[in-house]
């Protein structure tokens, strides 16, 4: 008996080495996993952030040129946000089909940028207002 244990000696070393390489290959692939979801999940808030920054400031919009007749002089909001900016794009008249300007309908558009890894990214989101 004592016979078999010594020659199992060095094959126990080597058993535990080769679990050791399994398991720390096992949790560097789980490591990699959660570093490329939370960057995912970071570039995803922004993208929403950037959006509600974007409606937020059509809708300031559509409060100053509710029960209007010309278009207001549009400034871009305050936001609580430094790293986002709104600029707007408009106003441009719409067209029909058929290529005739539509009377009183303007559309705007409000564009959210900001810089992510060093890459400028932006969103656009489109709005539009009939003056009465």
């Amino acid at each position: 008996m004592l016979g078999n244990l010594r020659g199992r000696r060095g094959w126990i070393l080597i058993d535990a080495l080769a679990g050791a390489l399994i398991v720390t290959i096992a949790l560097g692939a789980i490591a990699m996993a959660f570093t490329q979801a939370s960057g995912t999940a970071a570039n995803a808030t922004n993208y929403v952030r950037a959006v509600y920054f974007a409606q937020q400031a059509l809708e300031d919009l559509k409060r100053q040129i509710d029960g209007k007749d010309a278009i207001p002089a549009v400034t871009a909001p305050a936001l609580p946000d430094k790293t986002f900016t709104v600029q707007y794009n408009g106003p441009a008249a719409v067209t029909d089909r058929l290529g005739k300007t539509v009377d009183k309908l303007y559309r705007y558009d409000a564009v959210v940028s900001w810089t992510e890894k060093g890459q400028q990214r932006q969103v656009a989101v489109t709005g539009y207002y009939y003056l009465k």
